[in-house]
């Protein structure tokens, strides 16, 4: 126990005498080794190599080989990807060394025409020198040539919201120009702007990037010399119904018709609704569409016209300007109701004899005044036909004709309040 106490005691006053004494000497020593350590930063500067990433790689002479008619068909994204740089430089200048004192350049100033090359990348750098291996990139070079007058289509994709219509598409130029690698611009045969019509319900009126297709319709992903072009486009987006038109209202002379005479219907041609567009607010408010009067003051005949549409400002038809409108005039109709006609029966065989169970019917007539006017019940005969019966008895279909006026059989029609009778056929003995 006694030689560990002695033990620490020793520890103790070392530790004291080495910090409580020469403390003078101490701080000379550090001041002095100070010197020296600025002496050999600011004289010496030793050298220490530097790694700088994403380090920019450009093409050099690019114009050059452009005005040459060649152009680099290599993906440029690949052939100029960011390097890694090794650099020695001093250590003062270490810390604050980046990519930004380096420069690296693809020469294409030897490219003397079509083909593959493996170029060097040449790398210098401020304030240091670039140490390790050169590297190298390999690059395909192509004629530059220009392509005139490729025809541009529009693509409409997605529907529009039902009650909506476009339009025929309206371009500023229906061709564009294209300068890029012959082996990517020969294969171009058109230029396709897609619009999206989803949910649109406002014209579309933008300037449209283009997509290059090749004849099977797939996509060319060339390089081209400039940006790719864009065409200004503008389609028409309106409010679509479709509303009767509104004949009735646009007969005139309904008054002036001759006596008996009347109206009996209309038809339209080629449809009695059309379709119209226009802006949603004024589609929304129309109810029909109106036509030019169509008069039929002291006609006797059926009128037919071609009219125009009266359309609002703003609104268009897609079914045409005009249609085509029958007004169907005829006489009056009439009836000449007629009781107790007697039945009479027709095609009869002499070796035969002919009962009939009802001897008489009554017949309402319907047709024109002019018609009904001539007829009298003279003029009307019931019949049963039994044209080739043998013995037996059958019902019998009955029949009306006007044997002194068979051209009026035509214009009328009527009603038995028999319409068939039973007919006994008999032989005689």
């Amino acid at each position: 126990m006694k030689i560990e106490n002695k033990v620490r005691f020793s520890i103790v006053r070392f530790l004291k005498e080495l910090f409580t004494k020469n403390i003078l000497i101490k701080l000379l020593s550090l001041v002095f080794a100070m010197l020296i350590w600025g002496y050999v930063m600011t004289d010496q500067n030793p050298v220490r190599t530097k790694t700088v990433t994403d380090v920019p790689v450009n093409f050099e002479g690019e114009s050059d080989l452009i005005a040459r008619r060649l152009v680099v068909r290599s993906d440029r994204a690949e052939a100029l990807k960011n390097i890694t740089v090794k650099v020695d430089t001093e250590l003062t200048k270490y810390a604050d060394f980046s990519a930004n004192n380096i420069t690296a350049s693809i020469s294409l100033r030897n490219v003397s025409g079509p083909g593959t090359y493996t170029l060097p990348i040449s790398v210098t750098a401020v304030d240091g020198s670039v140490v390790g291996e050169q590297q190298e990139v390999t690059i395909e070079i192509d004629n530059l040539v220009t392509k005139q007058r490729i025809p541009v289509e529009v693509s409409l994709l997605g529907e529009l919201p039902p009650g909506y219509w476009s339009g025929s598409p309206e371009m500023a130029s229906g061709f564009v120009e294209i300068t890029g690698a012959s082996k990517d611009i020969s294969s171009v045969v058109k230029a396709v702007c897609s619009i999206d019509l989803t949910d649109r319900r406002e014209t579309y009126n933008e300037s449209t990037a283009v997509e290059l297709q090749n004849s099977a319709g797939e996509k060319v992903t060339a390089p081209l010399l400039g940006e790719l072009p864009s065409i200004p486009i503008k389609l028409s987006i309106l409010r679509m119904a479709e509303l009767p038109v509104n004949v009735d209202a646009a007969i005139t002379g309904r008054d002036e018709l001759p006596v008996n005479y009347e109206i009996v219907s209309y038809s339209v041609s080629p449809s009695s609704n059309i379709t119209v567009v226009g802006e949603a607010s004024v589609i929304d408010a129309l109810t029909g569409i109106g036509i030019e009067p169509i008069d039929v003051s002291n006609r006797k005949e059926s009128v037919e016209e071609e009219v125009a549409l009266l359309l609002p400002e703003g609104v268009t038809s897609l079914d045409g300007d005009t249609i085509s409108v029958r007004v169907n005039i005829r006489q009056k109709l009439q009836t000449l109701p007629l009781t107790a006609v007697p039945i009479v029966v027709r095609g009869t065989n002499n070796k035969l004899t002919y009962t009939l169970d009802t001897p008489s019917t009554d017949v309402t007539i319907t047709g024109q005044v002019g018609f009904i006017s001539d007829l009298s019940r003279d003029d009307v005969v019931i019949y049963a036909d039994v044209t080739g019966l043998t013995a037996g008895t059958y019902e019998i279909e009955l029949r009306l004709d006007f044997p002194k006026k068979e051209s009026m059989l035509n214009e009328v029609t009527y009603t038995l309040s028999d319409a068939k009778a039973s007919v006994t056929v008999r032989n005689k003995d």
